[in-house]
């Protein structure tokens, strides 16, 4: 509860903020993405500890993902911008050893199904540095709610830790203009602490279509995980996506 009031504070200063330049007609910006991702390393442990087993997950085949953003444009400098990015992986493969996690054994040999899920909802601030015909760049922060989930299974028991927390990423992005109808563009989220870190980078190609929608392709880059006492985590994604992107 007390992050969530964290991020509906944030949200009130950031209108705060907005509202006080001047005032432009609002502009809604949709982008609806979907895709397929793959896992490129993944592994866990719980508790952190000389009781607890690490686990690496074996790379599944890819899977299908989607994705929506907006962002609310105050004027041609402030805009909002709101991020819901759901991730769920699962994984299938034999306990070589016995694992402990969060205080049940499964024994070696054990088929072990695994559900990895990593939600993220973003919400956050963006500023526009400069923008032209041709190029733009914007930076900002974001403020992200993070919904995490690891449950392990086999015939005979079943584990799950959950944990939700707040997590504070710096924002940027740019886009370039190749000619009349083609872009190229960057956008990323990220931050780095003693204890782990975050980097959602993403890459596309875009065609703008006589209908007023932006039509993208490109790839994505997530990474990140925390260690603490109770859990540490870590993996890395690949993603491939196609995105469609319209005002209102």
């Amino acid at each position: 509860m007390t992050r969530i009031l964290q991020l509906v504070s944030m949200l009130y200063l950031i209108l705060t903020f907005a509202n006080s330049a001047e005032a432009a007609p609002g502009l809604a910006e949709i982008d609806l993405e979907i895709g397929i991702v793959k896992t490129g390393y993944n592994y866990f442990q719980r508790p952190n500890n000389e009781t607890g087993t690490r686990v690496d997950l074996t790379p599944n085949d890819a899977q299908a993902y989607g994705r929506f953003q907006a962002f609310y444009h105050f004027n041609d400098k402030h805009a909002l911008r709101l991020l819901i990015a759901p991730l769920t992986a699962d994984y299938q493969q034999t306990a070589k050893v016995a694992t402990r996690y969060d205080d049940t054994t499964f024994a070696t040999g054990s088929n072990l199904n695994i559900r990895y899920q990593f939600n993220s909802y973003r919400l956050g601030y963006v500023y526009t540095i400069f923008a032209s015909k041709d190029h733009s760049m914007t930076i900002g922060f974001t403020g992200k709610i993070r919904d995490a989930m690891i449950k392990v299974r086999d015939n005979n028991a079943s584990a799950q830790y959950t944990n939700v927390g707040f997590v504070p990423l710096f924002y940027a992005a740019a886009e370039t203009r190749i000619n009349t109808k083609t872009v190229l563009g960057v956008q990323a989220d990220g931050a780095a602490a003693p204890q782990g870190g975050a980097i959602d980078l993403g890459l596309y190609a875009g065609i703008h279509t006589d209908f007023g929608l932006l039509l993208k392709l490109g790839g994505r880059f997530l990474e990140g995980g925390s260690k603490n006492d109770k859990i540490q985590g870590f993996a890395q994604f690949w993603y491939g996506f196609a995105a469609l992107s319209f005002e209102v």
